[in-house]
């Protein structure tokens, strides 16, 4: 077995066996890993891994390993170390624990703020390379306030305003008409919550 070394770009020969003995990043706990984790501990509970995670995050020994092409300094949290050497009732404790924590929802689309966009996508079409022409269509989509990205308000289109083929342009309060608000309201959008540039 190797002391040092790195397996391909993606994480170092120590990173692995650290994952080999349950010792990894949060991302790669999986509901798989939480179940084998619970059942070398014999606990039959079931435990949300979402809430499970937050308590790995702030309860958990931890280490870094390098990972990556960049050689980042990932830390990986030793998922033994909230089982290990405890009793069942502090065990039962710590489920305890981990079910009492609060995750916090995400604002839904709705009540968010977004901008009004007409984005004009250059697509070229044609067979061959010498005979593509340039096709320019728009479409009327929403972005929210600090995303690069806007989705048409028609179809499930994503265009990044940004690209070379993208032109956006901010709608204006006197350009939302009626047939523009029946978009909006299908999207499942707020009205009232359209900010104007």
């Amino acid at each position: 077995m190797f002391s040092s070394g790195y397996i391909g770009t993606s994480r170092s020969v120590r990173s692995r066996n650290a994952i080999d003995e349950m010792i990894m990043p949060l991302s790669l706990i999986t509901k798989d890993v939480l179940d084998e984790l619970l059942y070398t501990y014999e606990v039959e509970d079931k435990v949300p891994l979402n809430k499970f995670k937050r308590y790995v995050e702030s309860n958990a020994d931890s280490e870094w390993h390098h990972t990556g092409k960049f050689f980042n300094e990932t830390t990986h949290y030793d998922l033994n170390s909230i089982f290990c050497d405890k009793t069942s009732e502090e065990i039962k404790d710590i489920l305890k624990e981990i079910k009492s924590i609060v995750i916090e929802k995400k604002e839904k689309v709705e009540d968010e703020q977004y901008y009004l966009v007409s984005i004009s996508s250059t697509e070229w079409i044609g067979n061959y390379k010498n005979y593509k022409t340039p096709v320019t269509t728009n479409y009327e989509c929403y972005t929210k306030k600090s995303d690069s990205w806007a989705y048409s308000l028609d179809d499930k289109k994503k265009f990044n305003m940004y690209a070379n083929k993208n032109v956006a342009t901010y709608l204006t309060e006197k350009q939302v008409d009626k047939r523009l608000k029946e978009k909006i309201k299908k999207n499942k959008l707020k009205i009232k919550n359209i900010i104007y540039r």
